[in-house]
C-alpha cells in the first residue's frame, strides 16, 4: 500500500544515513505531490529532520513558488515547519513565507475563497517561535 511504502521510505531516511541521497534523488521532481499527500509529507518531513541540507536542498527549490500552496495545506504546512526549524538559509525562507502572510492570515472558509488561516497560521506561528 501507499502508507506502507512512505513508512518504509520513513525508516530508510531515519536509521540509514548512508543511503539518505540515493533516496532524495529518487524523490526529485515530487516534492510537492509529496508535500501535499497525507502519506508522503512524512517522507519530506523526515528527509529535513533527519538529512544535511546539502542532501535536501532541493526541496526549498521545489517549493520556491509555492509557498501560498504549501502552507495552506494541511499536510503541506508541516513541512513548511520541520524547514523552518531545520533550515540553514532560514532567512530567505521567512522572507519567503513572510511575502504571503497575507494570505496565509486569510480565515476566510466559505467555498472558493482563497482562506488559508485554518494551517497556514501554524506556518506563521513557527516563524516566530524560530525568530530571527
Amino acid at each position: 500500500s501507499h502508507q506502507m511504502g512512505t513508512w518504509l521510505v520513513q525508516e530508510a531516511l531515519a536509521n540509514f544515513p548512508m543511503i539518505q541521497a540515493m533516496i532524495a534523488d529518487g524523490l526529485k521532481g515530487h516534492v510537492l505531490d509529496l508535500v501535499k499527500c497525507f502519506h508522503g509529507n512524512h517522507c519530506i518531513q523526515v528527509l529535513i529532520k533527519k538529512a544535511d541540507a546539502s542532501i535536501y536542498g532541493f526541496v526549498l527549490s521545489e517549493l520556491e513558488n509555492e509557498w501560498p500552496r504549501v502552507c495552506a495545506d494541511q499536510c503541506g504546512c508541516r513541512v513548511a515547519q520541520r524547514l523552518l526549524e531545520k533550515c540553514p538559509d532560514a532567512n530567505k525562507l521567512r522572507e519567503s513565507i513572510l511575502a504571503v502572510r497575507e494570505q496565509l492570515l486569510d480565515l476566510r472558509t466559505e467555498p472558493g475563497a482563497a482562506g488559508a488561516g485554518k494551517y497556514g497560521h501554524f506556518v506563521l506561528e513557527k516563524l516566530l517561535e524560530e525568530g530571527n
